[in-house]
């Protein structure tokens, strides 16, 4: 309903004008912890869903109008908590501003100006400790590929040390949605520029495997776990199927982790089916127009013959 309101150019101004009335709705949802009504959802980035919202402004009206709402009653500890479990973290706020307005300075004035000082608080933070973050992992991805060579360590080897040292530097919390969280930021670029082989891969899935059946704080997050690194480019798809089904996982909770990950592996395997029916649909397009080809060129040569 709001998508449909925004998108229609002769109601730009009622709904400009409305946008605190609209807003609440959503805010209130947020305040109740409901991620499911999410109203950041309905604007995207510039490039992809509603770029006319952004342009014009209606996007960052809006989210202002929900953010204002949020931390009238809330600290800005909830607000960034809830940022992340909606997964707009990092640059994704960035994307409600028209681009020529992205710059740091254009941020801080804009929402300074709307009363969300707290909100500029917290993107420079993020912004400094992403800096740092990034710098800190580019220098242990060198000091990684360092020791390996230096100890002769084979991909696999490292994998393993690597996953143990992650494990044991994080604290860990029991909560789903913070979980995946933590995981997210711990190192997944490091476990990346390491994981560059199948074997290496199938070596990263067993040591997950061993710590969710040897340790309960992990014992419920085996999925959580591997379809991040899925997600995030760290184990690929015929890795995971090997583990699952033709005998990469160890026999440690074999089962129990296998049935974890049951629904993941179908649509996974529904994906190659889809990947492979559109190569199929190819070849058959392909050999019509070959066919199509060759009759023509015949029927060409018997008018050139009459």
């Amino acid at each position: 309903m709001l998508m449909v309101l925004f998108s229609n150019p002769e109601l730009k101004s009622w709904t400009t004008n409305a946008m605190p009335r609209l807003s609440s709705t959503p805010g209130g949802g947020i305040m109740d912890n409901d991620v499911r009504l999410n109203p950041f959802s309905i604007f995207a980035c510039e490039d992809t869903v509603a770029p006319h919202l952004v342009k014009v402004g209606t996007s960052l009206a809006f989210l202002t109008a929900v953010l204002q709402t949020y931390l009238h009653d809330q600290p800005i500890d909830a607000l960034t908590t809830l940022l992340a479990r909606v997964q707009l973290v990092d640059d994704k706020l960035l994307e409600f501003f028209p681009r020529n307005k992205r710059s740091d300075d254009s941020v801080a004035k804009y929402f300074e100006a709307a009363g969300l000082k707290p909100v500029v608080e917290y993107i420079y933070i993020k912004i400094r400790r992403g800096d740092v973050v990034k710098a800190r992992v580019a220098e242990e991805i060198k000091e990684l590929v360092s020791e390996m060579k230096e100890n002769g360590w084979t991909e696999a080897e490292t994998v393993t040390v690597l996953w143990e040292m992650l494990v044991e530097s994080v604290e860990w919390s029991s909560k789903p949605d913070a979980f995946e969280i933590q995981l997210l930021k711990t190192y997944p670029k490091l476990l990346e520029s390491v994981c560059t082989s199948p074997k290496s891969e199938i070596t990263l899935l067993q040591c997950v495997q061993i710590t969710c059946y040897t340790d309960a704080r992990f014992l419920k997050h085996f999925r959580t776990i591997v379809t991040l690194f899925y997600k995030n480019n760290i184990v690929s798809e015929a890795a995971v199927l090997f583990w699952a089904e033709k005998g990469g996982a160890l026999a440690q909770g074999k089962a129990v982790f296998v049935k974890q990950i049951e629904l993941f592996v179908e649509w996974l395997k529904a994906q190659e089916d889809d990947s492979d029916d559109e190569d199929e649909r190819r070849k058959i397009r392909f050999a019509n127009i070959w066919c199509f080809l060759n009759l023509s060129f015949f029927s060409f040569q018997i008018n050139l013959e009459y």
